[in-house]
């Protein structure tokens, strides 16, 4: 895990990008960042610290096996480390494989496939869930008000 707390505090919010085995470029991290406020502020939290860490498959398995016990590919899995209920500190682990075959699937850029899959990491972080139908269908509904607010569709 990647965050690390500082003695001093924080300011209300920081993101970080980071990539991990791989070399992908982010275009429009000002446009990410606003809509990853929009979710925090949303969310009523008081300060968030919040690493994004872009992936490839076989790094994200890894991780889905060894933190979840889960068998198989996932394009995003997110990680609450905060211990205090008013403050998030989390990370968002995204497969770029996963990203880059969705987006072809859905014929839809990379970019908005991404933005749409950190938006939902981020809400995790704030305490929405998709283990039913209805939870999925409310974070699906979620992700696509940050995604217009942010101006990424």
């Amino acid at each position: 895990m990647r965050v690390k707390r500082s003695q001093r505090g924080m300011s209300n919010l920081k993101i970080h990008f980071f990539e991990e085995q791989c070399h992908y470029k982010i275009r429009n991290k000002s446009r990410l960042k606003r809509g990853i406020q929009q979710i925090i502020s949303d969310s009523r939290k008081n300060r968030a610290e919040i690493n994004i860490v872009i992936c490839r498959d076989e790094f994200l398995l890894e991780y889905n096996r060894r933190f979840l016990k889960r068998d198989y590919l996932t394009d995003v899995i997110s990680f609450d480390l905060s211990d205090e209920e008013q403050i998030i500190y989390g990370e968002v682990y995204i497969s770029i494989d996963r990203i880059k075959e969705n987006a072809a699937k859905y014929r839809i850029s990379v970019e908005e496939e991404l933005a749409r899959v950190i938006f939902h990491g981020a809400l995790h972080l704030t305490g929405f869930n998709d283990n039913t139908e209805r939870e999925r269908q409310e974070m699906q509904k979620q992700e696509e008000i940050y995604l217009k607010s942010s101006e990424i569709q």
